[in-house]
């Protein structure tokens, strides 16, 4: 791994003058991407075991987000996403090389979860507030200047940044919604016995530590994102194929090529 991985404690006061260095210099490029991509579709890309590579394949110069460690897919496709981002703080610190090295359009970051004295050159950050102890949580933002809110999950801060910048219809694709826990577990991290969660079988390796998926948040999380796109003009639609999520209207993934 590049650079020192240390603990927040001992690096606070490093640690908040670069959080603050990095919103100021991403604050024109925030700026630039609020509502750039206006009345335009887009695609959020899961990581589930539905995502297959002739799926990818279509969306070649399509607007896409991608996530985690969809980079296990680069070697058997040209497609690259236009926007990547992580913001799990195990996935960060276990696979901080491969992620610095995903070739992206835009390389976009929440920027509380990074934990190491150095960042990711050329990527942007944007503030994530994480307040999952208010009664009405998770709130919705499409502000990129401002916040966007924690909803223990990617795709729901995927679905944020793509309402921010404008996009009229984000369809979903390799959004499973369901999980397979292993029994190996120490509180919320649990311990990887093999892959079978994931569209790639070394996704996750036996060992690797991971948090559990809380699906009941995940379901205030996006019927919260479902509300707001229908209170303002913009539609959540999920393009997976089969899976759980049941939240946003499906379609034929095939159909919308």
């Amino acid at each position: 791994m590049r650079g020192t991985k240390r603990a927040v404690d001992s690096v606070f006061p490093i640690k908040a003058e670069l959080d603050y260095l990095r919103l100021e210099l991403s604050r024109p490029n925030l700026k630039e991407l609020q509502s750039k991509f206006t009345g335009k579709r887009c695609f959020i890309i899961g990581n589930g075991p539905s995502l297959n590579l002739s799926d990818i394949e279509k969306l070649k110069g399509e607007y896409t987000f991608a996530s985690n460690k969809i980079y296990l897919l680069f070697e058997k496709t040209a497609w690259r996403p236009y926007f990547y981002s992580v913001e799990d703080h195990l996935v960060l610190s276990q696979n901080f090389e491969q992620i610095e090295s995903v070739e992206a359009k835009y390389k976009i970051f929440p920027n509380y979860p990074i934990e190491v004295a150095n960042s990711f050159p050329g990527s942007i950050y944007f503030k994530l507030k994480y307040e999952d102890f208010y009664p009405n949580a998770p709130e919705f933002s499409n502000n990129l200047m401002t916040h966007l809110h924690w909803g223990s999950s990617i795709v729901y801060t995927q679905m944020q940044l793509a309402a921010a910048m404008g996009f009229e219809k984000i369809y979903l694709i390799g959004v499973d919604y369901s999980y397979k826990v292993p029994s190996r577990k120490d509180g919320k991290i649990l311990t990887s016995e093999g892959e079978v969660n994931h569209f790639h079988k070394d996704y996750r390796k036996p060992g690797e530590k991971w948090y559990q998926p809380n699906l009941h948040y995940h379901e205030k999380s996006f019927t919260k994102a479902y509300e707001f796109a229908q209170k303002n003009g913009f539609e959540i639609l999920n393009a997976t194929r089969g899976g759980k999520l049941e939240i946003f209207p499906r379609v034929d993934f095939n159909n919308l090529f």
